[in-house]
């Protein structure tokens, strides 16, 4: 088999490539403009995101399909609903605006950077009472992440805003 060569993958990049082609259809020629509205129509409807989210769940639990192709095309739909401004779309959109994410933006390095060693040393920690696999998640979920919420707080304020600060001309905001 080709497993290890990933094909998935390169639908992946053709789905992506299709929504482009979706949401920019100057571009695209006259032969596939009504195929492209198809498509568009059909990944635009919200039941083609619970089918989706349905199959991730029954991947995770019979390994047919790749994850992450199914989650890649959860996010190319969610792209196209963001991009064309659908009812579905303005709501995505007006949730990662919201102060919460906008927050997440600012400290997304060092949460990159963070979140793993918080959370191996919190399943270090917890490891010797041999909780359920149940009760480790909800653990990690429920203290590790804000853990690592604080962390990557941390991490931006005392090491990347001093940084950021230093590069910039003075009388310029700091984001």
């Amino acid at each position: 088999t080709f497993q290890w060569a990933q094909p998935w993958l390169i639908a992946q990049f053709a789905f992506g490539m299709a929504a482009a082609a979706l949401v920019f259809p100057k571009h695209t020629p006259q032969r596939f403009l009504k195929l492209d509205r198809i498509a568009l129509r059909i990944a635009q409807h919200p039941l083609t995101l619970l089918l989706l989210l349905a199959a991730v769940y029954k991947v995770g639990l019979f390994k047919r399909v790749p994850p992450t192709f199914l989650c890649g095309s959860i996010t190319v739909c969610i792209i196209l609903h963001v991009m064309t401004a659908t009812w579905l779309g303005k709501r995505i959109v007006r949730f990662f605006e919201s102060r919460f994410c906008l927050w997440l933006g600012v400290i997304s390095y060092s949460l990159y950077l963070l979140h793993t060693p918080i959370q191996m040393l919190f399943q270090r920690a917890i490891e010797p009472y041999h909780f359920p696999a149940s009760m480790r998640f909800a653990m990690l979920l429920l203290i590790a992440t804000p853990l690592s919420l604080l962390g990557g707080m941390l991490g931006y304020r005392l090491f990347e805003q001093p940084f950021i600060r230093r590069g910039k001309p003075t009388g310029e905001p700091i984001e």
